[in-house]
């Protein structure tokens, strides 16, 4: 009997229930995907990544894995996109400050969990 490790065939792998780390930055750059994890990983040089539009329904976990330090990360979307309905930047400045948001539009990031104190401006 073969043992089927995901009860729905073929269903891809959750970001949220199993968080495999998809993208680190370690310096300033893109976020190349809108679903699933990123990394900020730098604890004395600040990250300054950027973010594409998202399709609804994209899940997002952005967390800041820096072993120490207050850089001030930050992750901005393009114009025209919010975080949640009004800021287009989120700061993160100590370590595992995290954000896991869901696109609930092209234009919006919808915040299901602000952990830490992630600044939104």
């Amino acid at each position: 009997m073969a043992v089927q490790t995901d009860p729905i065939p073929n269903n891809p792998p959750n970001p949220v229930l199993n968080p495999v780390p998809d993208q680190e930055l370690t310096a300033s750059g893109a976020i190349t995907r809108n679903n699933g994890l990123v990394l900020l990983n730098h604890a004395s040089t600040i990250i300054a990544a950027t973010l594409d539009a998202p399709v609804a329904g994209d899940v997002l976990y952005i967390v800041n894995n820096s072993a120490s330090g207050t850089a001030a990360h930050t992750v901005t979307v393009p114009g025209g996109v919010t975080w949640d309905g009004t800021n287009t930047i989120a700061t993160l400045n100590a370590p595992d400050e995290s954000l896991l948001v869901i696109a609930i539009s092209a234009t919006r990031w919808q915040i299901i969990v602000n952990n830490g104190s992630v600044a939104l401006s």
